[in-house]
């Protein structure tokens, strides 16, 4: 069956040598040629606009010789050439849609060196004198003659038998799994139009009578003619040329097997794809005969099968006869609408009826339809074995289809789940509810419908306040409503959080009914279980913020802002506090009780006040103490009121500074607000406060800052100077608007950072008592130190409420004189108080005050007080007491230092390190620590404070042990909007940390929101998580969740990773869903290792924006032990000279030969200890641990003896 490129030519063969220019079709040479004829050439390109040695070389061969209407495989193989470089290959036409693209020149089959034998193209023909475009092409190294020549043989094809004329369908026979390609062919050879397949594996025709042949083969074949309408693959090449056709593919097949089907049934035929490129050929015959037709009624005709068919009949097999009748014959059908029908069983089961046999007649015990409720709620009327076939529920025989008919309690409104007697409890999925309803006003903005309702009805027997609770893990709402199904009315509409529980009450009246619509809030249809609650709740008096009383639940007086009096109270007994006029810095006026007046900030204007006022303050004269207050709030106080914007007059001009440097660290957001009390002894009116601060702080306008006395606020900073950087700034009515600057230093009116905010709100106040500075950090990333802050504060000079007589003036010696007021305050004194004189003295005396740096003062206790010391007491003085010495304090983990008191240490949450130390050395240096074998982190001079050695400034405690041990909390707690929320692990293990990694899961819709950060026992805090790409956009990472929620998998904050979860490292859009390993955002968690692991472990999550909202699903701790470090400790027991396992008295002598006879290899007569035991003496001898066993060891080691360790502990290292 092959053509062969003979390598000799025969007597006979001719060869045609290319003529150039023939590099494309157009100037293709035409060559006719029989088998044995070659063509030659040269070529080292494959050009074909460039004529030449280095163009294509084409031919348009033309076979000849061959018997006509005969099958002939022909094949052109190069014989002469170079196989690696030589490349014929059958050019072809392009196809869109089924539309030949005339002119084009593409590839249809491709030699190969892979074939046996290499390098030949192939196809077929019927001895019509078939064309092919045949083209050879080269390479650089191809200069050399090639030489392809032409074998043909015949082709015999495999006949499969015959078919009935009509409907006959070609496909792959049994166990032929290939995708083919094929063509139908006429008893002539010719191919016949659309009757091809490249893609569908199957092909359905109309066929008279007549021989047809099969070309059958893999993907692609190809001949001239366009792919079918009903083709697959309408796109494949195609050859220029009627009269021959080609496979592509090299791909052998074993099985290429063919089944013929006409109404009869089906034969198949059995072939393979031997070798590359062929096709196999199947013959089958198409009979015109006369067969019996059966119909529909039972009855047999005799006649062809196209009339059979045109008669509506259906032919049976060649040779059948209607004597005796083959025919099936119509029985009783149960139909599936109900009823019975005389039907061919075929038909029966077509319809998906029940046949009750051949020639059974109706009536038969068919059974009537019945409405069928089916899974989605839909009703069918149906007979019940059709209604069982379709997993429906038949409802019994004389039912049929009526409205809501199939809805399940709770499906609509229609068909609710009646709730009983109060209280109600019920549990229900409402995931597969299919009804969506207009959503309730709490929603409606924001979702076209209200997914997944489920439907309750209640009807009220008593007048009573409800409270509706609904409960599950998707985004509840629920409405309640009255009125009727078609005309319902809102009650109730709640929507607040993201899964959880929705509550909410409303006021039944008895008599109405009430209908409960719950779902899923959205476009999407999600639902699930659902707890759901109704009860009537207890009512009581609730006094509101106005003074009236309502009768109502504790939960709508606490929405309310009123004080529930208590279950079964009622407002005709119950005396509420009545509103009185409150007074805001704004200069605006509510009508509130005093309680809720102090909670919204406001200042109570006394019993009987109202708000026919104007907010501004005066001065105000209780006795002989002005204070600036409201006019009513002045009188209800007593108090003669001066004017409005009047004040006390002058000042004494003799202010005092009560200062504070506690050096506190302040927090990046979301950590609370940091405050420092500033507590002030003294007890005098004051006149004047300015406020100083200093503090370092990268992007101040992170800060908002205020300051709070006698429960007045007065807001100081907020987030004012953008990103600018430290302070240094005094705040005062008197100073000027604020200018930011690099850093931002000057004295600023309050005012001008927030409208109506000034410190002569304390004007008038006792200066006695607690003063506290506010400081809360509200964005991420950057963080800072309030080093110092100050109260300058004077006292009230001369004013409108002082009389000018003869008073007892104190001075700060405790010394006393008569003098007038204003004589007082000009002599540096301050006024005892009316009707005081100087007989007794009594004054307050100086006493000793031990300030915070260790230094000592006799001063007056509120002076002392001022500078944050502490005074000794009465009839003390620097003579006569002394002072506790400062030492180094050591402060978070940057190691900052500060020369403190042991007690001043402490209140200003620092380390103290001991006596005699201080920030001259280096004991605020922080590293491993080594006790024994234990090793810590710890400070220099806290490390050998605790007896243990400090390995260096930076070093840590090694290596981990590889052996992590993973603590896990699965809280499901909703990230509301703009909360925060903390979770705790609570580790009861008892070892030291070595490794910190931190697995989060979170469900949120917007990564930008959130902040998360982890706090050890030992109260360091490392942030994990700041609202990636925030402030470089608005609002960050817009992309969902941390870690995958679908999977569980986590997100996990590594030290070791490479990438940090924000750009420039993660594309300005976020990743969702994003998992693996990642830095901490700006923290380390390194700064654990060393710590305990025992206690509470704390992630804190906070939402910073509005709308979107989620869940902390789950979170892990990943912590791992120390593996090796530089804590191992000597390879011996230190001072165990005799190496007997303990350290006594026994080890003198021996210890003493190894200071003597050290230099020696072998030990000296009368040593008690081995060989072995004097080789280490290097180790037990070096008691100073030094590295070196010599005379400087001599004094710890008799410090050892005479101070024994335990049994089996060496001696200790030496204290510095």
């Amino acid at each position: 069956m092959s053509l062969l490129c003979l390598g000799t030519a025969t007597a006979l063969a001719v060869d045609f040598p290319e003529t150039e220019d023939n590099n494309n079709k157009g100037a293709a040479n035409a060559v006719t040629l029989a088998a044995g004829d070659s063509v030659s050439g040269t070529t080292t390109g494959n050009s074909t606009t460039v004529a030449g040695l280095g163009s294509a070389d084409y031919f348009r061969v033309t076979t000849s010789g061959f018997a006509a209407g005969t099958i002939h495989r022909h094949r052109m193989r190069l014989t002469s050439g170079d196989v690696s470089g030589h490349a014929p290959t059958i050019r072809g036409l392009t196809q869109t849609a089924g539309s030949i693209n005339a002119g084009t020149d593409a590839a249809l089959q491709s030699s190969s060196t892979a074939t046996t034998p290499q390098r030949f193209v192939q196809w077929y023909g019927f001895g019509a004198a078939e064309q092919v475009y045949v083209r050879m092409t080269g390479t650089a190294s191809t200069t050399g003659q090639y030489v392809c020549t032409l074998e043909s043989s015949t082709v015999t094809s495999i006949d499969v038998g015959s078919r009935l004329e009509g409907p006959i369908t070609i496909a792959r026979g049994t166990g032929n799994t290939t995708p083919v390609d094929f063509w139908l062919y006429d008893g002539s050879l010719n191919a016949i139009v659309d009757a091809g397949n490249a893609g569908n594996n199957t092909l359905s025709r109309n066929l008279g009578a007549g021989t047809y042949y099969v070309a059958f083969s893999n993907v692609n074949t190809a001949n001239n003619l366009a792919s079918p309408p009903d083709d697959a693959n309408r796109a494949g090449n195609v050859m220029d040329f009627p009269n021959a056709i080609l496979n592509s593919t090299t791909t052998t097949v074993a099985n290429m097997n063919i089944a013929i089907t006409d109404v009869s049934g089906t034969v198949e035929g059995t072939g393979a794809k031997s070798g590359p490129y062929d096709i196999v050929w199947y013959r089958f015959t198409v009979i015109a005969a006369d067969v019996a037709c059966c119909f529909s009624d039972g009855s047999c005709q005799f006649l062809g099968v196209s009339a059979c068919l045109t008669a509506g009949g259906l032919p049976q097999s060649v040779g059948s006869s209607c004597s005796p009748n083959p025919c099936p014959q119509p029985g009783a059908c149960c139909l599936a609408a109900g009823g019975c029908a005389s039907l061919l069983e075929s038909a029966c089961l077509a319809s998906g009826g029940q046949f009750q046999g051949q020639g059974s007649a109706c009536p038969s015990t068919c059974e009537a339809a019945q409405a069928c409720c089916l899974a989605n709620n839909s009703c069918i009327d149906a007979a019940p074995f059709s209604c069982a076939a379709q997993n429906g529920t038949a409802r019994g025989p004389g039912s049929s289809c009526t409205p809501g008919l199939c809805i399940p309690p709770g499906g609509d409104c229609e068909s609710p789940e009646v709730i009983g007697a109060l209280p109600f409890d019920t549990n229900f999925n409402n995931s597969t509810n299919s009804s969506d309803f207009p959503p309730g006003s709490c929603n409606a903005a924001a979702a076209p419908t209200m997914d997944n309702s489920y439907w309750l009805r209640w009807d009220a027997d008593e007048d009573c306040e409800v409270l509706v609770q609904a409960t599950g893990t998707y985004d509840i709402v629920f409405s309640v409503l009255d009125g009727s199904c078609g005309s319902l009315n809102e009650v109730l509409c709640v929507d607040n959080t993201v899964g959880g529980l929705e509550q909410g009450t409303f006021q039944a009246v008895s008599g109405t009914t009430y209908w409960f619509q719950v779902g899923d809030w959205g476009t999407g249809d999600f639902g699930g279980a659902t707890a759901f609650h109704v009860e009537c709740i207890a009512q009581g008096a609730c006094c509101l913020p106005d003074g009236t009383c309502q009768d109502i639940s504790s939960l709508g007086c606490t929405t309310a802002f009123g004080a529930f009096q208590g279950d079964g109270s009622e407002c005709a007994t119950t005396a509420c506090p009545p509103a009185e006029g409150c007074c805001f810095n704004n200069q605006t006026c509510q009508f509130l009780t005093p309680a809720r007046c102090s909670t919204l900030g406001g200042t109570s204007l006394g019993a009987s006040s109202d708000c026919n006022v104007t907010c501004v303050r005066g001065a105000c004269c209780i006795g002989l103490v002005c204070t600036r207050q409201f006019e009513q709030q002045c009188i209800a106080n007593g108090g003669f009121y001066q004017g409005d914007g009047t004040s006390c007059d002058s000042v004494a001009g003799t202010p005092t500074t009560y200062s504070s440097s506690p050096n506190l660290v302040i927090p990046d957001s979301p950590a609370p607000a940091v405050t420092d009390t500033i507590n002030v002894a003294d007890t005098y009116a004051i006149g004047d406060v300015n406020v100083r601060v200093q503090m370092l702080h990268t992007f101040l306008g992170d800060l908002d800052m205020f300051v709070s006395h006698n429960a007045t606020n007065v807001i100081l900073w907020s987030r004012d100077c953008g990103g600018n950087n430290d302070m240094n700034v005094t705040f005062d009515d008197e100073g000027v608007a604020l200018i930011c600057g690099q850093p931002t230093t000057g004295t600023f009116t309050p005012t001008s950072i927030t409208a109506g905010q000034t410190l002569d709100v304390y004007d008038g106040q006792n200066v006695n008592g607690d003063w506290i500075l506010s400081i809360e950090d509200q964005a991420g990333v950057d963080t800072g130190v309030l080093q110092t802050w100050e109260l300058i504060i004077d006292q009230q000079g001369i004013g409108i409420c002082l009389p000018d007589e003869p008073l007892a003036c104190c001075f700060e010696n405790g010394s006393c004189q008569v003098l007038t007021p204003i004589n007082c305050q000009t002599a540096g004194g301050r006024v005892l108080g009316l009707g005081t004189n100087c007989s007794p003295n009594e004054c307050p005396q100086p006493q000793a005050c031990c300030l915070p740096n260790g230094t000592c003062q006799t001063v007056l206790v509120n002076t002392c007080t001022s500078q944050s010391g502490q005074s000794a007491g009465p009839g003390t003085n620097c003579t006569n007491f002394t002072c506790p010495s400062a030492q180094g304090c050591c402060f978070g983990t940057a190691g900052a230092c500060s020369d403190l008191v042991p007690a001043a240490c402490a209140q200003q949450n620092g380390v103290a390190q001991g006596a005699n130390t201080n920030c001259g050395g280096n004991v605020c240096d922080r590293g491993a620590c080594c006790l024994g074998v234990e090793c810590t982190i710890n400070y220099a001079g806290s490390c050998v404070l605790a007896g243990g050695t400090f390995v260096g400034a930076n070093s840590n405690c090694g290596a981990v042990a590889g052996i992590p041990t993973t603590y896990t909390s699965n809280p499901n707690s909703i990230i509301a909007d703009n909360q925060t929320i903390t979770d705790t692990i609570n580790i009861t293990d008892t070892y030291t940390v070595g490794d910190v990694r931190v697995g989060i899961l979170i469900q949120h819709t917007f990564q930008g929101d959130i902040i998360a950060h982890l706090t050890g026992p030992n109260l360091v805090n490392v942030l994990l998580i700041n609202r990636p790409n925030n402030p470089q956009t608005t609002f960050g990472f817009g992309s969902d969740n941390y870690g995958d929620p679908l999977s569980g998998t986590y997100f996990v904050l590594d030290d070791d990773a490479t990438l940090r979860y924000d750009v420039p490292d993660v594309v300005a859009t976020g990743i969702p869903n994003p998992t693996g390993n990642w830095l901490p955002d700006n923290g380390v968690l390194a700064n654990l290792d060393g710590q305990p692991v025992t206690g509470d472990w704390v992630l804190t999550v906070s939402d910073n924006a509005g709308g979107d909202t989620g869940f902390l699903v789950s979170w892990q701790l990943i912590i791992d032990q120390p593996g090796p470090g530089p804590c191992t400790g000597p390879s011996c027991l230190v001072g165990d000279a005799n190496c007997d396992g303990v350290v006594n008295n026994f080890d003198i002598d021996p210890f003493v030969a190894g200071i003597v006879n050290g230099a020696d290899p072998t030990p000296p007569a009368g040593y008690s200890g081995d060989q072995a035991c004097w080789d280490e003496r290097e180790c037990w001898g070096d008691v100073n641990r030094d590295d070196a066993f010599n005379n400087f060891d001599i004094d710890p080691f008799v410090n050892c003896i005479v101070n024994q360790p335990d049994p089996g502990d060496p001696c200790p290292p030496p204290v510095p």
